[in-house]
């Protein structure tokens, strides 16, 4: 979360959720949601982030920005939510995990959702084990 996120939040709803500060906000919601915030150095203009082949550069390989200032402080994070982490809650709690489950409840005829078109039954029938 950033810090002109927490501000905004503290502004409108310091009496109900009585923040303190944006670590414990931080801290309070890794421990209900079990999500945590993922962030990469990327580029100033978001051409790339600097991971695997570009961990070693100094600057963009696109538009040739620079990854550092003067000061040695990058110019940018990329932050996001993990998609994964956020799925398995919703397996966590049973009246989700219920609805996720539709599509293997028993069906008539008629075609409702992918489902129940052919080529889902067919692949549904067919041995799709990864090696």
């Amino acid at each position: 979360m950033s810090m002109s996120t927490y501000n905004l939040l503290k502004k409108h709803f310091i009496p109900e959720l009585l923040m303190s500060s944006i670590f414990i906000l931080q801290a309070r919601i890794l421990k209900l949601s079990h999500v945590t915030e993922v962030s990469y150095d990327c580029c100033l203009n978001t051409c790339c982030c600097f991971t695997r082949t570009y961990t070693g550069l100094d600057s963009c390989p696109f538009c040739k920005h620079a990854w550092y200032n003067s000061e040695g402080h990058l110019y940018k994070k990329y932050k996001y939510l993990p998609i994964e982490p956020r799925i398995k809650s919703l397996y966590l709690t049973d009246c989700y995990a219920e609805v996720l489950r539709y599509h293997s409840l028993p069906r008539d005829s008629e075609i409702e959702d992918i489902f129940n078109g052919i080529h889902y039954q067919m692949l549904h029938m067919s041995d799709t084990s990864h090696n």
